[in-house]
């Protein structure tokens, strides 16, 4: 895709955020909870953006085992950068998936565990795992994420996620340019999906798309912050996605657009929710 094209879609996107961003979208819809046995599975992915406008997503990723951490390298990255001496290869071309799995505590309080799957490898014990932003033979940037057993979670109850981890859902009840769940702010709202933001630094951004019950159905980390050791690297993302249970997605708005949107334009969807919060 061409560094215009690219562009183009930015300028639309934008606008079809602004226009849909300044209303709440459809009625008020029932706010979802998890409930005992709750398990939910997120397939994780990459999307690598390069300074001549190309980009690449894919599901593939090169394992690696970097004590105490287990490192999740894009297959792209990896072909294109050196890793670091010593580290060694646990899987070449797996797919990594993220599953949260609820149960019954007692009758006020759920406990929720985060499993992280390597193909035919499971980690689930406080295992500390890392998404590759970039790397070099002498250094690396990446996202902390972690395994978790039994957290508590306070049934039909908004909570902020432990540290390294992310939520499966938030406050439906608010609008564009209002705070949700975890400080996240509501940018958009369709008729069916909700898009919520958080920036984490002048280079990142968080973003969060749920149903419009505010069940989560995708989580993407945008960064440029420390892609200098790979030539020619302008944004690396990471998305974690559910398959949606209400609808099959932003109709004609594809992940891409949020994600080019996300990094692009994160002054002015910041601006705009700014400006609609204080009317």
């Amino acid at each position: 895709m061409k560094t215009s094209q690219i562009a183009a879609m930015i300028g639309i996107g934008l606008a079809w955020l602004a226009i849909f961003g300044a209303s709440n979208g459809s009625a008020a819809t029932t706010q979802w909870f998890p409930a005992d046995k709750t398990s939910i599975e997120y397939t994780l992915s990459s999307y690598l953006t390069w300074n001549n406008g190309t980009a690449d997503k894919s599901t593939s990723f090169t394992i690696y085992n970097a004590t105490p951490y287990i490192l999740f390298c894009p297959t792209k990255l990896d072909q294109v950068t050196a890793h670091i001496p010593s580290w060694t290869i646990i899987k070449s071309g797996a797919t990594v998936k993220m599953r949260h799995v609820y149960a019954d505590a007692n009758s006020t309080t759920l406990y929720r565990s985060t499993i992280f799957l390597v193909d035919n490898l499971t980690f689930a014990n406080n295992d500390w795992m890392g998404m590759l932003l970039a790397q070099s033979s002498i250094s690396y940037t990446w996202v902390t994420m972690r395994s978790y057993v039994n957290q508590t979670y306070q049934k039909s109850n908004f909570v902020v996620p432990i540290l390294y981890d992310t939520m499966d859902y938030f406050d439906n009840s608010v609008g564009p340019g209002m705070i949700t769940t975890d400080d996240f702010s509501i940018i958009a709202m369709t008729s069916d999906r909700i898009i919520a933001l958080q920036m984490a630094g002048a280079d990142t951004n968080l973003t969060y798309v749920a149903e419009m019950n505010g069940k989560i159905t995708s989580y993407s980390h945008v960064s440029k912050f420390g892609l200098s050791s790979v030539p020619n690297l302008h944004c690396s993302t990471f998305i974690l996605e559910t398959p949606p249970i209400m609808g099959s997605g932003i109709p004609g708005f594809p992940v891409e657009w949020i994600l080019m949107i996300s990094s692009a334009g994160i002054i002015f969807l910041v601006m705009m929710a700014r400006k609609r919060k204080t009317l």
